[in-house]
């Protein structure tokens, strides 16, 4: 993926600036972009997909600052708006995370859950889904998924440790 990155990079300074990349130059991007994309492909995996204008936004933020780590990306969904409206922007999220083996979706009620029938593709990508999302659950979904844990380890110790309690 980082040579794509690396030749998207020069073909861009090419018709912009008209600037062609020696092999020394592109060699540097390539090796930028690679770790670059190393760090990545161990932090940010995750999306919060929610109803509401900026309730996925609050909980992808708060859970970012309090991992110290961008994990989460977030996608509003306007009470008005139709489930299969939220799939095209999803599918490009889910598309810079190509470089990723796993996933995860955050949504806050039963009628996203089933948001993965919508999709194009998912590049081979094992993709969970959890549903309830809460700060608390991004957070704890967030740590897994720093920790390198998988998506299946992550979504059984999340859904153990973030079930509602009563008083």
């Amino acid at each position: 993926f980082a040579v794509t990155v690396c030749a998207c990079i020069a073909d861009e300074l090419k018709a912009t600036l008209g600037i062609a990349l020696d092999d020394l130059t592109c060699l540097l991007v390539l090796a930028h972009a690679a770790l670059a994309l190393d760090r990545l492909a161990s932090s940010e995996r995750g999306i919060v997909l929610s109803h509401g204008y900026s309730t996925a936004t609050s909980i992808a933020d708060a859970a970012n600052r309090i991992l110290d780590t961008r994990v989460f990306e977030a996608i509003d969904m306007p009470y008005d708006q139709k489930v299969t409206d939220v799939a095209v922007p999803l599918q490009q999220i889910i598309d810079r995370f190509s470089y990723a083996d796993e996933a995860v979706i955050l949504v806050d009620m039963g009628s996203l859950q089933d948001i993965y029938k919508s999709l194009e593709s998912t590049s081979g990508m094992t993709l969970g889904i959890i549903n309830n999302a809460s700060t608390g659950l991004a957070v704890e979904v967030g740590a897994g998924l720093i920790a390198g844990r998988s998506v299946r380890e992550v979504l059984d110790d999340a859904a153990a440790a973030c079930t509602c309690n009563y008083h």
